[in-house]
């Protein structure tokens, strides 16, 4: 309750505002409490968004606010969706670095979890289809992960499992992708596997198979040879 009325302080500079957005990043991930009083913010929150560069701790902390499903359908009324679309499709998007491309990828993975409507958005956009060659990209380059390729690779996994969450059809286009593939040489490539990276693939597995008919599992056990 203290943060927020300086956030919304017009005077406060730049950077004390990062640091203050860092702080209720953090708070907002550990308590469901603060998440529930950001909601007044969400207009706050898509204007900082809006921004032609948005800095990490504002993606952060806009993540953090679209884990809430009441202020995830405040901020689709703000066209938060729209502006992450947007932001991954940018040339610019690209060459950040991946700690703050990693915030994106939350704001998609939680809005798209909590707003049937933003998923939709999603799935029209094809945000997927950039996500689905990057998994195959990280699991082209042989090695053990380190941990911030490990970290990458996971906030990808749950994303992607997100974004097949209330569209048929991206689920669809995973599984004719070979995804399920990548995902199961992820686990093979890796000796010892971070928690994280573990958890995000089984879970992506136990989601986009669901619905597999026995023809499927066939055709993906034929792909996958030895692993």
């Amino acid at each position: 309750q203290t943060l927020l009325p300086q956030l919304t302080d017009a005077k406060i500079p730049l950077r004390c505002r990062d640091l203050l957005l860092r702080a209720l990043h953090t708070l907002a991930d550990e308590g469901e409490g603060i998440k529930e009083a950001m909601r007044p913010l969400a207009p706050t929150l898509a204007q900082w968004l809006a921004e032609k560069e948005p800095t990490e701790a504002v993606l952060g902390v806009v993540a953090s606010a679209c884990k809430d499903t009441k202020t995830a359908l405040e901020l689709r009324d703000e066209r938060v969706p729209r502006r992450a679309i947007a932001l991954l499709q940018a040339r610019e998007t690209r060459r950040w670095p991946h700690s703050r491309r990693l915030q994106l990828l939350r704001i998609v993975q939680w809005s798209a979890l909590n707003d049937r409507r933003a998923g939709e958005e999603y799935a029209k956009a094809n945000v997927h289809t950039e996500l689905l060659n990057e998994v195959g990209g990280a699991v082209s380059v042989p090695g053990q992960f380190s941990e911030a390729k490990s970290t990458w690779v996971a906030q990808l996994v749950s994303t992607i499992d997100a974004l097949t969450y209330w569209s048929p059809a991206t689920k669809d286009m995973a599984l004719k992708s070979g995804y399920v593939d990548r995902l199961l040489r992820i686990i093979a490539s890796q000796l010892n596997i971070r928690a994280e990276l573990l958890t995000a693939v089984l879970r992506s597995l136990a989601d986009i198979l669901s619905d597999a008919d026995s023809l499927m599992f066939k055709k993906i056990t034929f792909g996958l040879g030895g692993v």
